[in-house]
């Protein structure tokens, strides 16, 4: 299975973009819920502003993580050796006599977010996540756990 990693980032840019436009019109909705609230409680329950206020704060948050990552995946580079997993790696786990089962692409940003490709689901790793540190520097054909007390082992199958 051969996927074309640039046009795999390409889409995942695409999402960031839409989730950061999301973000940003409910942002907005949460201001003005913010400013639109009565200026003072109208009973001791009545919490609106106050509420609307954490809301935009986190939204705001996440806008500016989303952002962040957004600048980091327009500026990466592919590396030009894949022999080893490491940053744009694409990587499919499974066992060792079957497919890959997981698949992987690790980038700057997008932590968790998941595209679907030819009927396989990748999943969007960045070098922080636990699953990242585990395959970090191996190679084709190395055996990983993933779980030490399932003691279940695995193989990295694809490497890209």
């Amino acid at each position: 299975m051969q996927i074309d990693k640039t046009k795999l980032l390409e889409a995942v840019l695409q999402i960031v973009e839409a989730e950061i436009e999301h973000l940003q019109t409910g942002l907005a909705h949460a201001k003005h819920a913010k400013l639109e609230a009565p200026g003072r409680m109208q009973s001791r329950y009545d919490t609106m502003g106050i509420e609307a206020g954490w809301v935009a704060d986190g939204l705001n948050k996440t806008l500016g993580e989303k952002q962040e990552s957004l600048r980091l995946l327009t500026r990466f580079q592919f590396p030009a050796e894949t022999k080893r997993v490491g940053l744009g790696s694409l990587v499919g786990i499974g066992s060792r006599n079957g497919l890959p089962q997981d698949f992987y692409f690790v980038l700057p940003g997008a932590g968790g977010t998941s595209i679907t490709l030819e009927n396989n689901e990748i999943n969007i790793i960045t070098p922080q996540a636990p699953i990242a540190r585990k395959i970090s520097g191996k190679m084709l054909g190395n055996e990983i756990i993933l779980d030490p007390q399932k003691r279940e082992s695995l193989v990295i199958l694809l490497l890209q």
